[in-house]
């Protein structure tokens, strides 16, 4: 936890009972806070949610418990592949979180998959604006096809 720095974020796997939280909130999140890291993900239970809401770190826990770790997290290892919510984990890799969930994304395809992030959205984008237009019923231009998105290429070279 003293590791995570300036756009990390902490990835615990616990595989503990659900009444017993992995992190034990307030105090280990502070130190998450003054370290300037990004948030947490665990497939474990988190205490002090509340408090932990501060400070404006990302907390995605399998859910809430007042109960400590102990006796079931005692131990742990940092810098190592994990299995967290049955996703692998490796350092280094991107995590993409927002209210929906949690992304793991590989770090050796992260560039590729934000080049493909940025061109889905922009495309929604442009399929928002074309139902507007042509206010049409739902279904006719969702899910984007690759046909759409090549309109949509078309559309964004003709604006350059």
């Amino acid at each position: 936890m003293g590791k995570c720095g300036p756009g990390d974020v902490l990835v615990v796997e616990a595989h503990s009972p659900d009444d017993y939280a992995c992190i034990v909130g307030n105090m280990k999140a502070r130190q998450l806070w003054h370290n300037k890291a990004e948030g947490i993900v665990t497939d474990a239970a988190m205490r002090d949610v509340d408090m932990v809401a501060e400070y404006d770190l990302g907390i995605f826990a399998k859910q809430r418990s007042p109960a400590g770790n102990l006796p079931y997290l005692e131990a742990y290892e940092d810098g190592e592949p994990i299995n967290c919510g049955g996703v692998l984990v490796m350092p280094g890799d991107v995590i993409v979180a927002d209210d929906d969930g949690v992304v793991v994304v590989p770090c050796q395809r992260a560039e590729e998959v934000i080049d493909w992030i940025e061109e889905q959205e922009a495309a929604e984008q442009f399929v928002i604006r074309l139902i507007d237009e042509e206010r049409v019923p739902p279904g006719k231009y969702y899910p984007i096809t690759e046909e759409t998105k090549e309109r949509f290429r078309k559309w964004k070279a003709e604006q350059e």
